[in-house]
């Protein structure tokens, strides 16, 4: 079986779970022993220092890649203010990508840098507390099957690198009314997108430079903080941003 990206969690506990995404689909799995592109020869890991776990507000990026060589190649693609370093993970050396803010941003670079480099990633998150380090002694309240049910469920992601052509990125800062604005001025629907590590609301997506321009002026008239960027480096997180009283409808050009 052919893995593109393999999301390790680690806990304090120092359990390990293996989360495999591929074809569109989220499955888990017990991880007893080292993935299987974890290969190399024991003698160099043994002589190489283990990899630093992560930093509380920090997600990491393993890459297959641990010779020098293969170590600029990395770096030539990677964000500014990231992080490398060689290191020993479950016995086999690795390269370990660091300085990502959310799962999601080093899920996309774990993405896009297998498909770029065609090389296999794992994504490391920061530890969690046991869940019943501080749980409340007394019996919950039984849950109805509907609210099980829902509570289980888990939501599809599958962020996407776009292809050719030119990207409108508008800087939001984390405000929503940004997005409300967005979305007013353009009449359809704005994504989430991430460049260079930073997210952004994806204004449009064109192959036409022309078509691409036209919409940043308009934006820019609107006095939108807004850039036009070779859509190949950009990361597609969510086509549609759900906002709050307002159906979504439309989609990006």
């Amino acid at each position: 079986m052919n893995l593109s990206i393999w999301v390790v969690r680690l806990r304090t506990s120092l359990m390990l779970s293996l989360l495999i995404l591929g074809g569109g689909g989220l499955a888990s799995a017990l991880m007893p022993r080292s993935p299987l592109w974890l290969t190399g020869s024991k003698a160099i890991a043994q002589a190489t220092a283990p990899c630093l776990p992560p930093e509380s507000d920090e997600y990491l990026v393993l890459v297959n890649q641990q010779t020098p060589t293969a170590l600029d190649q990395l770096q030539t693609v990677l964000p500014e203010g990231s992080t490398t370093a060689i290191c020993r993970y479950l016995n086999q050396v690795v390269t370990r990508v660091g300085g990502f803010a959310t799962e999601e941003v080093a899920t996309a670079w774990g993405r896009y840098l297998a498909e770029t480099l065609d090389v296999q990633t794992a994504i490391v998150v920061p530890a969690t507390p046991f869940a019943g380090a501080d749980a409340d002694t007394t019996s919950p309240a039984p849950s109805s099957p509907a609210s099980t049910a829902a509570s289980t469920a888990a939501p599809t992601y599958n962020p996407q690198r776009l292809g050719a052509g030119y990207a409108v990125l508008v800087d939001y800062a984390d405000r929503p009314d940004v997005a409300i604005a967005l979305q007013s001025t353009l009449g359809e629907t704005v994504g989430v997108a991430v460049y260079r590590q930073v997210p952004y609301l994806l204004a449009t997506y064109s192959a036409e430079a022309g078509t691409a321009a036209e919409v940043l002026t308009q934006l820019a008239t609107a006095e939108f903080n807004a850039i036009l960027v070779d859509s190949r480096q950009v990361i597609l997180m969510n086509p549609a941003v759900e906002l709050p009283g307002r159906a979504t409808s439309g989609g990006i050009r």
